[in-house]
């Protein structure tokens, strides 16, 4: 039962140690880190490059597929205000729910026809 594994498994389970909940009991052998003063500086340097130009290119692929798929905004209808509709009176200063209602009297359409 202990040695069921924590996860799904590797298409290439040679690659990867599975992990185990007896691997967190015993103690762990076989584990090699390199000493920071063996790395050479280039490949650290060159690790680091390959990393980012990765983590940019799936920036990039994330928002060329992923956010191309989404549903764009749905627009706003633009109601027609006729006399006689309540309307809310915007006022920057204050939070929407607190906005005054108004009744409409008279319209003034503008030069292009549109009343806003």
């Amino acid at each position: 039962m202990n040695n069921r594994p924590l996860t799904y498994m590797s298409e290439y389970p040679s690659k990867l140690k599975v992990l185990t909940p007896s691997t967190f009991l015993q103690s762990l052998t076989g584990y090699q880190v390199n000493d920071i003063d063996q790395i050479e500086n280039v490949s650290l340097v060159r690790s680091l490059n390959y990393v980012q130009s990765l983590r940019e290119k799936l920036r990039m692929r994330f928002k060329r597929e992923y956010l191309g798929l989404l549903k764009p905004p749905k627009r706003r209808h633009t109601n027609i205000i006729k006399v006689g509709d309540i309307v809310l009176i915007r006022n920057d200063k204050t939070k929407r729910l607190h906005w005054p209602l108004a009744k409409v009297i008279e319209i003034f359409p503008e030069r292009d026809g549109v009343s806003r």
